[in-house]
């Protein structure tokens, strides 16, 4: 039987359950939407992960270019990827994060994917705390 759960009236604590091809589970249906990655990691000098879920490790390859190796690979490559960068421990100056535009290093398969930090003036730059997060089918 499939399962989906439908959002309650405002008020209500009871989130009941309808048929929806989508999922075969409460268990599935709520996983759906879970974060399947994430880390929080130093980029200045040694790469160093400080508190992560599903990620192995991070290769440095560059000034602000990084590869995230997942744990757990994803189902394939279709997933999303939401990043920061904080450039000082202040907070006050924060970066452009995006995935690099080099066709070398704009990748993302289903175990890894690479991001990169830019200041302003679009220099790369080794951010002290860089976060990132990945969405999808597991």
């Amino acid at each position: 039987m499939a399962i989906s759960l439908t959002k309650p009236s405002i008020g209500s604590t009871d989130w009941g359950t309808s048929l929806n091809s989508n999922f075969t589970s409460i268990e599935s249906a709520l996983n759906a939407g879970n974060c399947k990655a994430w880390v929080n990691f130093n980029g200045v000098g040694t790469v160093a992960i400080r508190a992560s879920h599903n990620v192995n490790s991070i290769t440095d390859l560059g000034t602000g270019l990084y590869r995230v190796n997942l744990g757990v690979a994803m189902a394939d490559a279709n997933y999303a990827v939401y990043a920061m960068a904080q450039r000082t421990l202040s907070g006050s100056v924060c970066c452009l994060t995006s995935f690099p535009s080099s066709a070398t290093y704009n990748q993302i398969t289903p175990s890894s994917f690479t991001i990169s930090a830019a200041d302003s003036n679009n220099a790369k730059i080794d951010p002290i705390v860089f976060c990132a997060g990945v969405f999808g089918n597991s």
